[in-house]
């Protein structure tokens, strides 16, 4: 894996680093950064705002959305790279189709998963 390096031609977001060690748990599928995980400060961030998450050698873990007044200070959207496009409009609002993919693919899983039950949990 090689290190992070913005999409070509795409908005390039805020770049947020984790503690040595600490990109493990977003590696293995969990949705939250901590802020006793990241270098610096989070408070220079506003609330809301979409960052690029990477580890200490800056490789790309996923892009969220930060609040430096949160114990959960980034919760993932996404962990595929090259989804910034996908993912704002030209004012950097999420995108109202990411989140329609988003919950049809939720969907979609929950129907394969279990294909005898009329009704399922979509989103938590």
């Amino acid at each position: 894996m090689s290190s992070y390096q913005p999409e070509e031609g795409g908005e390039q977001l805020p770049l947020v680093t984790l503690q040595p060690g600490r990109d493990r748990r977003i590696r293995a599928g969990h949705p939250w950064v901590f802020s006793n995980e990241i270098v610096g400060s989070p408070t220079a961030y506003p609330p809301g705002a979409l960052v690029t998450v990477v580890n200490n050698q800056k490789r790309f873990l996923g892009i969220g959305y930060i609040n430096p007044h949160s114990l959960i200070t980034i919760r993932l959207l996404t962990r595929r790279a090259g989804e910034t496009a996908l993912l704002l409009e030209e004012n950097r609002e999420i995108r109202v189709d990411f989140w329609e993919q988003r919950l049809q693919e939720a969907y979609d899983l929950r129907v394969r998963l279990y294909p005898d039950r009329t009704s399922y949990r979509v989103v938590y």
